[in-house]
Order: structure tokens, then sequence, then C-alpha cells
């Protein structure tokens, strides 16, 4: 079996945009070690003969001359940046980025996104680094893709932690210093010197597709096939593997 991995560090920077709530810091320190992240490598991956290829890229041609059985396509999804005048300020970051480079996240922080990243990502940023993190989401439910358990956590912490909590509010405008927000016709600004876009994901399925045809069989797995969390695509390779 080999593993094409095209940038090293990508798959680990999806999972951190997939988290589910039990401690934002204690579920990256975790899945850092259990990701086996390339300064980490331990030899269990060998001895269950894999062979990890990282930084590089699974071009139709490389992936042709490996003669492979069963493709198996799990190239994860990109970030989702929604349509918002000023998202590319340089104040501005999608929560995997902001996950990668935290010292890079300064000052007040808004995190756009009412989902369970962006609440996430929120309570990590405000609980565990304590900055100053307001929280705007469309949605009037916020976190209502983590289901139950997570998302009365998350709700819980976001409370208690952060500065502001706006639900049912769109962000309309993004500056160098501030976001202009919409909220039941009403319109106001929120100061922010960094912005975290956590919008969710789109499939990089597309890219996957290049690789059909090669081998008898071929499959997508993860977020390739639809955008989900660590524990669906988990789940995704597992069956996969077993029933090749």
């Amino acid at each position: 079996m080999k593993i094409l991995d095209q940038e090293s560090q990508r798959s680990w920077e999806r999972l951190t945009d997939a988290i589910h709530f039990y401690g934002a810091k204690a579920s990256l320190e975790f899945l850092a070690f259990s990701y086996h992240l390339p300064d980490k490598n331990g030899k269990w991956v060998e001895m269950l003969g894999v062979h990890v290829m990282p930084g590089t890229e699974a071009t139709p041609e490389l992936v042709k001359s490996l003669e492979p059985d069963v493709v198996l396509s799990g190239n994860g999804a990109r970030s989702k940046l929604p349509n918002i005048p000023g998202i590319d300020r340089a104040n501005v970051m999608t929560a995997i980025e902001a996950y990668k480079h935290p010292e890079k996240v300064t000052g007040r922080v808004v995190v756009i996104g009412g989902g369970e990243t962006g609440c996430d990502t929120a309570v990590y940023f405000a609980m565990d680094k304590g900055l100053d993190v307001t929280l705007i989401g469309r949605n009037r439910n916020l976190a209502k893709d983590a289901g139950p358990i997570a998302g009365s956590a998350l709700m819980k912490h976001l409370q208690e932690y952060a500065k502001g909590i706006y639900s049912g509010t769109a962000c309309t405008a993004i500056s160098g210093k501030s976001v202009t927000c919409e909220r039941y016709g009403d319109i106001f600004t929120v100061p922010a010197d960094t912005v975290i876009i956590a919008s969710g994901m789109e499939s990089l399925a597309e890219e996957g597709e290049q690789l059909r045809g090669i081998s008898a069989e071929f499959r997508r797995i993860g977020d390739s096939e639809k955008v989900g969390n660590v524990r669906t695509a988990v789940r995704q390779g597992y069956d996969a593997a077993v029933q090749i």
C-alpha cells in the first residue's frame, strides 16, 4: 500500500477544521499525537507495510506508474470563502490558518461562522488563548451541527468566555479594524484586529476524479466524497480498506 501526501501538512491542517469540541486544546494535542505528524512519526506505519510518500503530488502519471489495483482518493476539502467585501485583507484568515499559526491571531478577534467549527474556534482562542473574541453566525441556532453533547459544551464555554455572540447575523464588510454586520435590519460594527473565517468547507472531489480509470477500482473517501469531520473520514477509510 502506498499513501501519497501532496503536502506533508495538508491533511493535518484539514483535521483541525473538523474537530469536535471536548476541550479544543486537548483535541488538538490528541490528534497531533494520533495522526503522527512528521516530527512525531513512529515506526508503526512501516511495520504495517505502508509506504508513505510525503510532499508528493498524486498526479495521474505518478499514480499510473505505481500500477495500483485500487485507488482511494482522500484528498479532502478546502475552506469555503463567503463573498464579503474586504475578505482578502491581510488581517483575515481561515480557521485552518488560525489553528496552524495561532501566533498570528492577535488583538480583538471576530470569528465569522456559527457552525461547529466557528464555535469551536471562538472558544479555543477565547478560553485557551485568553483573547477578546466575538462570534458572528448567520443561523439563529449556533453549533447546530455539533450534536447535543458537543453543542451544549460549546455554548456553555462560549457564554462564559466570548466577549460577544451574535446569532442570526450577517457580516457585510471587513475593514482593517472592524467588521460591519446586519442583524434583523440593524447595521452595526464590531471591532476586529483579526478576522477568522469559519464558513464551512467544499470538497476537492474534482481533483480526485482525475485518478479515476487508472485502476480497476476507484473510490473517494472522507471529504473527497462528502464533507464531514474526522469521525466520518476515519470510518469511510476503514470501511473502504475492509472491503478491498
